[in-house]
């Protein structure tokens, strides 16, 4: 007789056996088991396929292929992605300077706050990632960026964090942020990241600084 056993897999047949009679042998299988394979293997799968881009994105990409350059001093020079013309943009230069005088109120409660911003401010000036603003031409469209400090006592590295306010409407309700271009996602998700760190012997991570700085 055929011997029977039981394994994790389920049960196992073997041995001879001779008859003239027909047998039927049933076998089931695992399903859940199966899942679990496949998506272990799906994991573990660390070749990550082209995401399809939104028509909004392709455009972006292409504004950015086609109009970046490098300068004399090896920086890159990247063209705001509009999708829509900076006409329709209104007035923002008083709203900035409302939000001003309301930083400028909590600079002076605040004695460390104020000592990391006018550092910051001074090194985004050293780094000409900011220049004097001449008498604007008032036939131009202009953007005035509002701007306000996040203090954070705790962080290790970066205590203090200057945001600068895209979002902030013109008098048209329009805002600079409004009439861009949202690229697509260029970074790896978490996940893929770690799964290729088993590819490789040596491993290096970096922090990078002064990364989104803009020349305004």
């Amino acid at each position: 007789m055929p011997t029977l056993q039981k394994t994790q897999l389920g049960w196992i047949v073997g041995g001879e056996f001779q008859s003239n009679l027909s047998y039927q042998c049933n076998l089931t299988t695992n399903l859940n088991l199966q899942e679990q394979i496949c998506k272990f293997w799906e994991i573990e799968e660390s070749v990550s396929s082209k995401p399809l881009l939104s028509k909004e994105e392709k455009l972006c990409e292409e504004i950015f292929s086609q109009t970046t350059t490098r300068n004399e001093e090896g920086r890159f020079v990247v063209h705001i992605p509009f999708k829509k013309s900076p006409e329709c943009l209104g007035d923002s230069k008083q709203n900035a300077i409302k939000r001003f005088h309301s930083l400028e109120s909590k600079l002076n409660k605040n004695s460390v706050f104020k000592s990391k911003y006018v550092e910051f401010i001074s090194e985004y000036h050293s780094f000409s990632h900011m220049t004097e603003c001449p008498k604007p031409d008032e036939s131009k469209v202009a953007y005035y960026f509002p701007h306000h400090g996040v203090l954070n006592e705790k962080s290790q590295t970066t205590k203090l964090r200057v945001v600068f306010d895209g979002s902030a409407q013109s008098d048209t309700g329009v805002s600079l942020n409004d009439i861009q271009c949202v690229g697509p996602v260029i970074q790896d998700d978490l996940l893929s990241i770690i799964l290729r760190f088993r590819q490789y012997k040596v491993v290096i991570g970096a922090d990078m600084v002064k990364m989104y700085h803009l020349k305004s």
